[in-house]
C-alpha cells in the first residue's frame, strides 16, 4: 500500500479504514523511523522507541492537515524530524548533536590537503560547522542525510523537493558550509 492510499485510510470517517490505515503507516514506517532516530539523531533505543511511538501518533491523528495526498510521505518525515529536534531541544542536547556531527560536512574538494592539518583546523572546522548548523538547521539536516549515506530521493523525499531539486539544494548547502570553514584551510 503506498503513502497516498494510506493517507487517504487515516482521513476517513469510517472506523475500520481509519484502523487499517493506523496499522499500514505503522507497517510503512515504524522500523525506518527507529533506524532514523537512532542513526541519524544518535538516540539511545529506548529514546528512539519513545519518539517513534509519538511521531505515529502525531501522525495519525493530524493526518487531514495534509491536504495533498501525494506529499504525505514527505510530512510524516517532517513529523518525525521536528518531533526528534524538540525532543534534542528539551533535553538540551542539540548543541551536543550538533557538535557530535559537525566534523561530517565537508566534501572532498573543501578537504583536499586535510590528512596534514593540525587539529586546530578540525576544532576551527567544527566550530564553523556550529555556526552554519544554527543558522542554517534544515541545510545541516539536509547534509546530514546525505551523509549518512541516505539516496538523493529519500532526501528528496525528507526535505519535500524533486530529486533534481534535492541535488542542486545539497550543492548549494555545501558551498554555503564553505564560507564558514573557508579561513580553516589557510591556518595550516
Amino acid at each position: 500500500m503506498d503513502f497516498k492510499e494510506i493517507h487517504g485510510l487515516l482521513i476517513s470517517q469510517n472506523n475500520a479504514d481509519l484502523e487499517s490505515g493506523a496499522e499500514a503507516i505503522f507497517i510503512a514506517l515504524n522500523k525506518a523511523l527507529i533506524k532514523h532516530f537512532e542513526g541519524q539523531w544518535r538516540l539511545a533505543n529506548q529514546e528512539a522507541l519513545d519518539l517513534n511511538q509519538e511521531s505515529l501518533i502525531s501522525i495519525i491523528k493530524k493526518a487531514a492537515m495534509v491536504n495533498e495526498p501525494e506529499k504525505f510521505e514527505a510530512w510524516c518525515w517532517t513529523v518525525a524530524k521536528n518531533k526528534a529536534r524538540d525532543y534534542l531541544r528539551k533535553t538540551k542536547r542539540e548543541k551536543e548533536f550538533i557538535e557530535f556531527n559537525s566534523d561530517k560536512y565537508v566534501d572532498e574538494s573543501t578537504i583536499e590537503n586535510m590528512d596534514n592539518v593540525e587539529s586546530d583546523n578540525d576544532d576551527c572546522v567544527r566550530e564553523g560547522y556550529e555556526r552554519f548548523a544554527l543558522k542554517n538547521p534544515n541545510h545541516g539536516y539536509a547534509l546530514d542525510l546525505q551523509q549518512d549515506g541516505y539516496p538523493i530521493k529519500d532526501i528528496a523525499i525528507r526535505i519535500d523537493r524533486t530529486p533534481a531539486a534535492t541535488k542542486e539544494y545539497l550543492s548549494q548547502c555545501r558551498k554555503k558550509l564553505k564560507t564558514y570553514i573557508k579561513h580553516c584551510m589557510e591556518l595550516d
